[in-house]
Order: structure tokens, then sequence, then C-alpha cells
């Protein structure tokens, strides 16, 4: 879920350590891998390769864009902040209660659902925003937007994946004999600390 490094209107690389736990214990499950790379999505939009910075080309600074433009890369940075916070404050109302009632109703873990209807409805009108900018091609916007919804689909993606295999995640966690589920009253895997970190790196 990182953003372009460096430059100045991509978000600064994540690297928060409850989140690459996260995908490490991933692609350690056993079965089909959740796919969160959004490529054959994307794909669609155009050649990507084209929003990315030539080798050596220095990225605008914010002085040379009009007034308008640097409007449009902060809504459309606004856009994907507000997602990934909603996010992380849906992950951290649902997950831990979740995750206190799986010793006694470990029949009900992977029932846990995350991603209601209201925010269900804000992620598809921001993937609607996101894809009309990447589409409309005018540079800076088209890249920072084309990089909000890559973030966006890998968000998503790990939060299914918490969804659906919570019950695997915690019977990997118990094997290492790490029974405690809620560390000091935060999940174990805390995803929903590395989405507000993500969001904080975009607003």
């Amino acid at each position: 879920m990182t953003a372009a490094k460096g430059g100045p209107y991509g978000a600064a690389s994540i690297r928060h350590r409850h989140l690459t736990q996260l995908v490490r214990t991933a692609l350690s499950l056993p079965g089909p891998k959740l796919d969160t790379a959004p490529w054959s999505r994307l794909t669609s939009l155009g050649p990507i390769q084209e929003l990315a910075p030539v080798a050596g080309e220095a990225a605008p600074e914010p002085g040379e864009l009009s007034a308008d433009a640097r409007a449009e890369v902060e809504r459309l940075r606004a856009i994907v902040a507000e997602c990934l916070t909603a996010l992380a404050r849906r992950i951290d109302e649902a997950l831990p209660p979740a995750l206190a009632r799986a010793r006694r109703e470990w029949d009900q873990v992977d029932e846990l659902t995350i991603v209601d209807a209201p925010l269900q409805s804000a992620l598809v009108d921001a993937r609607r925003a996101l894809t009309a900018a990447v589409l409309a091609g005018v540079q800076p916007q088209s890249a920072v937007a084309l990089e909000g919804l890559i973030a966006l689909e890998a968000a998503c993606g790990l939060t299914a994946l918490t969804e659906g295999r919570l019950s695997a995640l915690i019977r990997l966690r118990v094997r290492t004999r790490e029974d405690d589920l809620l560390p000091d009253g935060r999940p174990f895997l805390d995803l929903g600390a590395a989405l507000a970190e993500a969001a904080s790196a975009w607003s």
C-alpha cells in the first residue's frame, strides 16, 4: 500500500509492522491465495506504464501546477485518506469483539462482517471518482488517482482476507504458542492501526 516515494504528491511508503505481519501471515495460509493486486482490473484503464514517471524525470514541484490542478490532487488524496480512515475505524469496531468471542463461539468466527453497506457504498463512490481521474489522463492527477486505486484495492483485499480467513489466522497465532488474541487490548494482527497509518500518509 505504498505510494510514490519522495514526490510532492505521493504518499510516503507505508512500513507498519502490523501490516507487514498480516501480509506475511496471509502468504503462509494454505489454499488459494487472495489476489490483492488489482492489475487485472486496472489494466482496463489503459497502459499503466504511461502514468508512471519516466526514469530520471523529476516530479513537478507544487508551484509548477495551477491552482485547479493542486486542488484536484488534494481532492483525490482526501478521497483515499477518508476511505482508509473509514476502513480502519470499522475494523476497530468489528474485529476486537470478534476476537474476544472467538474462544466461546469458534464456529462463528468466519461470519465476521467488516465492510457494511454504508462503507461499501463509500468505497464504490471512491473507486468511481478515482477511475474517472485516471481516465481523464491529466498529469499528475491521473497518477495520483491510480496510486489511490491501488492503495484502496490492497486495503480492501487485506480486509476481505481478515473477514474470510479469520479462523485460519487465529489457528496460526495459537500454533506459535501465542494464545493472546488481544495483546494490550489490540488485535494481534492490527490491521486497523496499519490502515490508520496509511490514511495519515495520504492526508
